[in-house]
C-alpha cells in the first residue's frame, strides 16, 4: 500500500510579510541574532512622599543603538521606519526583529 504525502504549499505568515514588503521595494533582513539584550531603568514608579522604587525594562540593542524595548506588556520597536517586529501567532513569545533595507 502506497501512502501519499500531502504537501502544504501555503506560505508562512512570516514569508507573506516578506513578500508584502518586497512589493514595496523593501527587503526584510533578520537581525535578531545580532542584537544584544540589556536591562534598562525606566525611572521610578513610586508616588509623592513614598520611598523611591525603580522600574525596569529590557532594551534590545543593535549596532550601538536601542531598537526595541520589552517588558511585562510586550515588546515594541523604537524606530519603525528602519525596523520591524514580527510576532509569531502560534508561539506567543517568539519574535523576529527585521531591519528594513530599500532595494
Amino acid at each position: 500500500m502506497k501512502t501519499k504525502l500531502k504537501i502544504n504549499n501555503d506560505s508562512s505568515t512570516q514569508q507573506l510579510l516578506r513578500n508584502k514588503y518586497l512589493k514595496k521595494g523593501i527587503e526584510l533582513i533578520d537581525i535578531t541574532l545580532l542584537t544584544e539584550l540589556k536591562q534598562g531603568n525606566h525611572g521610578w514608579c513610586s508616588g509623592f512622599n513614598e520611598e523611591d522604587q525603580n522600574i525596569y525594562h529590557i532594551q534590545i540593542w543593535y549596532r550601538g543603538e536601542v531598537v526595541a524595548t520589552a517588558g511585562a506588556g510586550g515588546m515594541e520597536i523604537i524606530d519603525d521606519k528602519n525596523y520591524l517586529l514580527y510576532k509569531d501567532d502560534y508561539y506567543k513569545s517568539d519574535y523576529i526583529i527585521f531591519r528594513k533595507v530599500k532595494i
